[in-house]
């Protein structure tokens, strides 16, 4: 027969698993995928050390943003 400590230790390990289950997936991030024309023009890479191309992204009311090349 276990003991009465023994007992209690099982259910307190048990009780303190339970947390990391239940955060342990998310629900995915919801997602869509938006065309973007952006054309850098043309370039002869004359320079040795220069910034070629410079433009920032900005899609209104995105609250973040991955951008695939």
């Amino acid at each position: 027969m276990r003991s009465p400590l023994r007992r209690h230790a099982l259910l307190l390990f048990a009780v303190l698993c339970l947390p990391a289950a239940a955060v342990a997936q998310t629900a995915p991030l919801r997602q869509h995928t938006e065309p973007y024309a952006l054309d850098s023009g043309r370039h002869d890479g004359a320079a040795a050390e220069a910034v070629a191309f410079r433009a920032t992204v900005e899609v209104p009311g995105a609250p973040w943003l991955r951008l695939a090349f």
